[in-house]
């Protein structure tokens, strides 16, 4: 499909402004081309470079792992229990 779109069927397709508020002349949005031309492809790399990054801080460090912070009794002396 590519997308969600609406085509309107006109009567009068030279004068679009008579149904409904329709521009006369319509064009995309600045900020569609924006996203469309350049912001998409970059935060794809972005995504790509995050992922990435990712697994090599996995296969280089590992997994956080949890500690107990009472494994000994050497910690506790003098104390009662």
């Amino acid at each position: 499909m590519g997308g969600t779109h609406v085509m309107y069927v006109l009567h009068h397709a030279d004068k679009p402004q008579l149904y409904h508020g329709l521009p006369a002349n319509p064009g995309i949005s600045p900020t569609v081309t924006f996203w469309k031309g350049i912001w998409k492809p970059l935060a794809a790399v972005g995504f790509a470079a995050t992922f990435a990054a990712s697994i090599f801080h996995y296969v280089g460090v590992g997994p956080n792992r949890v500690t107990d912070a009472h494994d000994s009794d050497d910690d506790h002396q003098g104390e009662d229990k």
